[in-house]
C-alpha cells in the first residue's frame, strides 16, 4: 500500500513538473506578443542561448519536484504560491531577454531552492500547550478591534460611497497616500489583508452568510477608500484558495497550479484566433506576472551597481540612521527604468526588496528570514482549521509578490496575523456514542 501511494504521489509530482514546464512555455509566447506593443515599458522580446534557457528550465522542473503536491501548513503554501506568482514568471523573463542581469535569476534559484530545503527543518520546539482562545472569548475581541479600526480609519477620510473605476485607481491612490498617517495606514493595511478576511472566512465556514455578505461588502469599501486594486483583487483570490483547501487539499499545489494554467491556455487560444491580446490577458498575464518580473530584474540590476540601503528607509530601522537615497526606492526605480511617464512607483517583489537592502547576501540571507517567518507561522497555526489558516495565510503573497520586506511584516500585518492565528480556537472533535 506505501509503494502505491509512494508511485502515486510520484506521478502526480511529475504532472506538476510537466504543467510548470508547458506554463512556463505559454508565458513566453504572451511576452512576445506583448513585446509587440510594450517595448517602451521595457518588454523587449531577446531570447537567451540554449544553454541558459537550458537551465531555467531544468530549475523550474527541479523545484518542482521538490514541492510537496498535499499542502497542509501555511509555509508550503506560501512557498508554492511564491514559486507560481515570481519564480515561473522570472524565470520566463530572464528566458526571453537577454539585458536582464542574469545574478537576478540564478540569485532567485538559490534562494527557493534553501527555501524548499529548509522546509524540512523545525527551529521552533513543539508545544502542545500552545495558547489560544475559546470562540465566545476570541469573537469578542476580534470584532472590537474591527470595530475599532474600522472607525479610526472612515472617521479619518470621511465615509463615502463612491465606485472607483480601475482606471480612476491611481488618481485615488495618490489621494489617500497624501491624506494618512503611519498608524492609520497601519489600521487600514490590517483591516484589509487580515481582520476582515479573517471574518469572512469565519462567517463562511459557520455558515454565517449575513456576516459573510457583511465582509464583502467592507472590503469592496476599503478598496474604494484605498484604490489599491489587490485589496478588491483579495476576494476572489481567497475563494479560489478557499475551494481548493476544501474539495482537493490532497493535491493543493496541483489545483493551484492547474486552474493558472487553464487561465492562461483559454486567454492564449482566444488571444491567437484574433492574432491580438485582449484586455484580460494584458491584466491578468503582463500586469499582474510579467511586469513585476521585469520589476525584479530592475532592482537587482540598480542595486548592484549601488549601495545597499539596509532597511534605512523602514521602521524601526529609520529610527536609527538615514537613508542615503532622497527618495523611496520603489520612485527610483520608477524614474530610472520607466522614463515615458512621471510619478511611476516600481514595488518589487520581497525578493527585489531584499536584494536592494542587503544586496548579494540577500539570496541567502533573505531565504533564511523569510524561511523563519514562514515557519513561525506554521508554529501559530498547528491544530488549526485548515479552511480558516491556509486562505487567510495565502493573502500574504499578494503583498509578497508586490512589496518588500517590513511592508509585508507591519504595514500588511503578517505579523498581525501570526498573532490572530495563534490564538484562534485549536480544532476540537467530538466522539458521539449511540445506543443500539
Amino acid at each position: 500500500m506505501l509503494n502505491k501511494i509512494s508511485y502515486q504521489n510520484f506521478l502526480l509530482k511529475i504532472l506538476f513538473a510537466v504543467l510548470a514546464t508547458l506554463w512556463k512555455y505559454m508565458l513566453e509566447l504572451f511576452y512576445l506578443l506583448f513585446s509587440k506593443d510594450f517595448g517602451y515599458y521595457g518588454i523587449i522580446y531577446a531570447p537567451r542561448d540554449w544553454q541558459e534557457n537550458t537551465i531555467a528550465y531544468s530549475s523550474v522542473i527541479l523545484l518542482s519536484l521538490l514541492i510537496p503536491v498535499k499542502i497542509s501548513r501555511p509555509s508550503t503554501l506560501i512557498l508554492v504560491l511564491l514559486f507560481l506568482f515570481c519564480y515561473i514568471p522570472i524565470a520566463t523573463v530572464f528566458s526571453v531577454n537577454e539585458f536582464h542581469p542574469a545574478i537576478a535569476f540564478y540569485g532567485l534559484m538559490l534562494s527557493f531552492a534553501i527555501m524548499l530545503l529548509l522546509q524540512y527543518v523545525s527551529p521552533f520546539q513543539e508545544n502542545n500547550k500552545s495558547s489560544y482562545f475559546s470562540l465566545d472569548i476570541m469573537q469578542p475581541i476580534v470584532m472590537a478591534f474591527f470595530a475599532f479600526s474600522f472607525l479610526s480609519v472612515t472617521a479619518y477620510y470621511g465615509f463615502s460611497l463612491k465606485w472607483v473605476n480601475f482606471s480612476e485607481v491611481y488618481d485615488t491612490r495618490a489621494e489617500y497616500a497624501e491624506q494618512s498617517n503611519r498608524l492609520i495606514g497601519y489600521l487600514y493595511g490590517w483591516l484589509s489583508h487580515v481582520v476582515n478576511i479573517a471574518i469572512l472566512l469565519f462567517a463562511v465556514n459557520r455558515k454565517k452568510y449575513a456576516l459573510a455578505v457583511i465582509a464583502l461588502l467592507l472590503q469592496v469599501y476599503l478598496y474604494t477608500l484605498g484604490g489599491h486594486k489587490s485589496v478588491l483583487l483579495i476576494i476572489p483570490f481567497v475563494f479560489w484558495v478557499w475551494l481548493g483547501t476544501k474539495y482537493f487539499q490532497k493535491y493543493l499545489s496541483l489545483y493551484l497550479l492547474l486552474t493558472l494554467f487553464t487561465i492562461t491556455l483559454v486567454l492564449l487560444i482566444s488571444d491567437a484566433s484574433v492574432a491580438q491580446y485582449s484586455n484580460a490577458s494584458s491584466i491578468f498575464i503582463r500586469r499582474n506576472l510579467l511586469l513585476p518580473a521585469q520589476i525584479h530584474f530592475h532592482f537587482v540590476e540598480y542595486f548592484s551597481a549601488n549601495y545597499p540601503d539596509y532597511f534605512a528607509q523602514n521602521f524601526p530601522f529609520s529610527i536609527f540612521y538615514e537613508s542615503k537615497y532622497d527618495d523611496k526606492l520603489p520612485s527610483i526605480i520608477g524614474k530610472t527604468y520607466f522614463t515615458f511617464k512621471e510619478g511611476i512607483y516600481a514595488n518589487g517583489n520581497i525578493f527585489a526588496d531584499l536584494f536592494a537592502n542587503l544586496g548579494n547576501i540577500s539570496f541567502i540571507v533573505g531565504a533564511i528570514i523569510l524561511s523563519l517567518i514562514l515557519k513561525a507561522l506554521d508554529y501559530a497555526a498547528k491544530d488549526r482549521n485548515a479552511l480558516f489558516v491556509l486562505p487567510l495565510t495565502a493573502v500574504s503573497i499578494v503583498t509578497l509578490s508586490n512589496s518588500g520586506l517590513i511592508v509585508n511584516l507591519v504595514t500588511h500585518g503578517i505579523i498581525v496575523m501570526i498573532v490572530l492565528i495563534r490564538f484562534y480556537p485549536k480544532n476540537i472533535f467530538y466522539l458521539k456514542f449511540f445506543k443500539n
